[in-house]
């Protein structure tokens, strides 16, 4: 378990002075009180606000609130299956050919990328990992945080993926990834909200900040395959996200002024096949085990850090 917090909050932005020579549009994303520019520079410090009191009397949040920045699907090929072609996994997914590739040779690096859904999806392969990634398009909407809530997500995920497991090489381990924002109108109540879902967690929302908790709560699994566990990563805190400007000096210095801001609970979730099996997981049983790993995603969410 990993806990991170300071006492103090943040007094306010701060930026460098400097005389600006080119502007654009950025997203920023800070978790705590602390973000750093982009492009460099003094740190951005940030937070604040109203006092609130700590006595919350917040429930727990119904589960499609939480919305959806990401979600991984990773699958770990044995040392047999390391060399694959996956020269048409994206084609036999969607039906049709990928909007970009990106191939290196030499590292046996395949990456195709395409749109679906409310968001882009991408497929990573290599030697040691091969990952599909549902995700928000930064590029096309910078100022969209994410693709929509957790249970549309999923669902749309899980079918793609029902797909991808007929095709999936033998594999030693699987993994569900999620990034997801639960939004909240300020700091203070974002660490209000935070508390309901961490039991063994006494927080201070107005009397701390940059808090980050990070704790793993491995189970056995369901499925009833021989010494099979799983790993719960969990990963909260409270971001604030924003839209703004970003103004370079001649000097190559970078000022940023946030013009829209956001808060949210942000929980990171790494669902994963512990690494002791022996063996590798039966194909037939590839779907069967990844549904059971998002599963415990959504305990997560409606439930809660428990074990």
């Amino acid at each position: 378990m990993t806990v991170h917090a300071s006492t103090s909050p943040a007094s306010g932005d701060r930026h460098p002075a400097s005389t600006t020579h080119s502007h654009g549009r950025w997203p920023w994303h800070s978790l705590g009180t602390m973000g750093v520019s982009p492009f460099g520079g003094e740190p951005l410090h940030f937070l604040g606000g109203k006092s609130m009191s700590s006595q919350s009397t917040l429930q727990k949040a119904e589960v499609s609130a939480w919305q959806v920045e990401s979600l991984r699907s990773t699958a770990f090929p044995t040392p047999q299956a390391a060399q694959v072609d996956a020269g048409d996994w994206w084609e036999k997914l969607i039906g049709k050919v990928p909007e970009n590739r990106i191939t290196r040779a030499r590292e046996a690096f395949l990456q195709d990328e395409g749109h679906t859904g409310n968001g882009k999806l991408v497929m990573s392969v290599q030697p040691a990992r091969i990952d599909w990634l549902y995700t928000v398009d930064r590029d096309a909407t910078p100022d969209k945080w994410w693709i929509g809530p957790f249970a549309d997500a999923a669902d749309l995920f899980l079918g793609l993926m029902s797909r991808w497991f007929d095709v999936c090489p033998p594999s030693q381990r699987l993994a569900f990834g999620a990034v997801l924002k639960l939004p909240a109108p300020d700091r203070l109540t974002g660490y209000q909200m935070l508390s309901t879902y961490l039991h063994d967690v006494t927080l201070d929302p107005e009397g701390s900040s940059d808090l980050l908790y990070q704790i793993n709560r491995p189970r056995k699994s369901r499925t009833g395959i021989p010494e099979l566990a799983i790993n719960r990563l969990s990963k909260w805190a409270v971001a604030r996200l924003g839209v703004g400007s970003i103004a370079i000096a001649p000097d190559t210095r970078a000022q940023f002024f946030p013009a829209s801001v956001t808060f949210a609970c942000h929980l990171e979730l790494d669902i994963n096949t512990a690494a002791d099996l022996k063996g590798e997981i039966p194909k037939d049983r590839y779907m069967e085990v990844f549904r059971e790993l998002v599963d415990l995603a959504w305990e997560i969410l409606s439930r809660g850090d428990i074990p």
